[in-house]
């Protein structure tokens, strides 16, 4: 595909389950975990191209050139007045690999106190992983793009 073709993400998902269970006269017990595996390419071309932002901006009344004090524009009259208040532009690859593993486990226990009632304890443990085997998009020019830059 090519820049200003059709928008495209591809997930593939790898999930991985086990519970396993001991049941007793006054006591049920579960135990078992869960491993999911997510494969990501994400391509994203957003603002390649660059980008006007305009949001509320003060300017000489008279020469619409930005200034500390001044009249200040709404978004709307900055846009009629070609005055925006930033430009941004990304660099670098378009394709993104977010890959991530999400981990689980967990121990349940359901105890019978009585024959009519019973009472369920546990605790679970989840943690989530991202990759690092793929840079982030970063521009040759250290703390370029970091964000929006003032047009001055």
């Amino acid at each position: 595909m090519t820049a200003w073709g059709r928008v495209r993400r591809c997930e593939h998902r790898l999930h991985f389950a086990e519970t396993l269970s001991r049941e007793g006269n006054r006591h049920s017990w579960k135990f078992g975990g869960d491993a999911l595996v997510t494969f990501i390419n994400n391509y994203f071309p957003s603002m390649f191209g660059g980008e006007y932002i305009f949001s509320p901006i003060k300017v000489n009344p008279f020469t619409f050139q930005q200034m500390n004090g001044g009249l200040e524009l709404t978004p709307l009259r900055a846009y009629a007045h070609e005055v925006p208040h930033y430009y941004v532009q990304r660099f670098g690859p378009a394709v993104s690999h977010p890959n991530s593993n999400d981990y689980a486990a967990f121990l349940q226990d359901t105890m019978r106190l009585t024959s009519h009632m019973g009472l369920s304890i546990g605790v679970r443990y989840d943690v989530q992983t991202f990759s690092r085997k793929y840079p982030k998009n970063e521009s040759a020019v250290a703390g370029f793009g970091q964000g929006p830059a003032r047009l001055e």
